[in-house]
């Protein structure tokens, strides 16, 4: 029983980071490039942290350039994985 409870949560979470991949990307999308901090301050509303991973596996995947001013913008890989309708970044 305690494997399946933590199975879920390990799902719930994964969902979760999925989520906040396809937001970071929804919102470049929309409002154009931001501050990599702009973006953890605006997407951290529950203070665990967890956009600061979705952000590096944004820019891991090459979904997200990050410039050397911490200036994020959308990829064009990134708008091809908006552009599928696929609301997971790396599925």
């Amino acid at each position: 029983m305690k494997s399946q409870t933590s199975n879920l949560a390990d799902e719930r979470g994964w969902a979760r980071h999925k989520e906040l991949q396809y937001t970071v990307l929804v919102h470049l999308t929309e409002s154009g490039a931001a501050k990599w901090g702009t973006l953890y301050s605006r997407f951290d509303t529950d203070g665990t942290g967890e956009i600061g991973k979705a952000l590096l596996r944004l820019a891991q995947y090459k979904y997200i350039m990050v410039e050397s001013d911490g200036t994020a913008k959308i990829t064009e890989s990134g708008m091809r994985q908006l552009k599928a309708g696929n609301n997971s970044p790396y599925a």
